[in-house]
């Protein structure tokens, strides 16, 4: 799943000074790969994905990557990360469950 309006959102999200690298890692996660657990999926012709990135790296992208559904002016983005997360979690229940463990900790940090 690719966005091409997700670089200029990049450079504003630079501009107030959130942490770009987990955005990037967001989107740049194969489709295979489960944001939130540790699975992996094969592609569709059967090939396995490989992929070297730690889990609570993930992790930590999707939860600030969820701070995107917070701004009013990023709806094309809004839209692209709501459906890419449905996605996510529609396939695995483990991700559902860290989902809203994340959930909970984002709104405890934000309050704090």
């Amino acid at each position: 799943m690719s966005f091409p309006l997700f670089a200029p959102l990049l450079f504003r999200l630079a501009v107030w000074g959130i942490d770009l690298p987990y955005s990037r890692l967001v989107h740049s996660l194969p489709e295979q790969v489960h944001w939130l657990c540790d699975k992996i999926e094969k592609r569709d012709d059967g090939v396995e994905v490989r992929y070297e990135g730690d889990k609570s790296r993930r992790n930590r992208s999707v939860t600030h990557a969820m701070v995107l559904l917070s701004f009013a002016d990023q709806e094309a983005t809004q839209a692209w990360f709501t459906a890419a997360l449905n996605v996510q979690l529609s396939r695995c229940p483990r991700c559902v469950e860290q989902f809203y463990v994340l959930k909970k900790g984002l709104y405890k940090e934000l309050l704090e």
